[in-house]
């Protein structure tokens, strides 16, 4: 499944932290990675669970 999703980041802020919730979805051991484009000024990169670069909770 590929789906994109905009989620607004802000540096420096109170904002609360970010999350996206899967109902219904045991990602207990699997490998979930998430391609984070910046709006300006910086490369794409990747998150995933396999280098601990994103965490499930």
């Amino acid at each position: 499944m590929t789906a994109t999703i905009r989620i607004p980041l802000h540096r420096n802020t109170s904002a609360p932290a970010p999350a996206i919730r899967f109902t219904d979805l045991n990602l207990v051991g699997k490998l979930v990675e998430l391609e984070v484009t910046p709006r300006a000024g910086s490369a794409p990169f990747t998150l995933s669970t396999a280098d601990g670069g994103l965490a499930l909770v």
